[in-house]
C-alpha cells in the first residue's frame, strides 16, 4: 500500500521528516531538517525547504510530484 501525503508548508515538511521519514537518512534528509528549522526562524525562504526537501526525498527513493503547489 502506498502511502500519498500533501506537503504545502514548512512545518508540515517538518512533520514528515520528523515522523514518517523511513530510518537511515541520508545528508539531505540532514540538510532537509536544518533548511526546516532555519526556515522557522525566520532565515531561510520556504522555496529552499521546498528544494532540500525535495532533494531528500529523492535521496530516500520517495516519489515527489515536483509539479505540485
Amino acid at each position: 500500500m502506498r502511502l500519498i501525503r500533501r506537503v504545502s508548508c514548512v512545518e508540515s515538511a517538518a512533520e514528515v521528516l520528523a515522523k514518517y521519514w523511513p530510518k537511515n537518512c541520508g545528508e539531505k534528509y540532514a540538510a532537509a531538517q536544518q533548511a526546516c528549522l532555519e526556515a522557522g526562524a525566520g532565515q531561510l525562504d520556504p522555496d529552499e525547504v521546498r528544494r532540500a526537501f525535495i532533494d531528500a526525498a529523492k535521496e530516500a527513493s520517495i516519489y515527489v510530484n515536483e509539479r505540485s503547489r
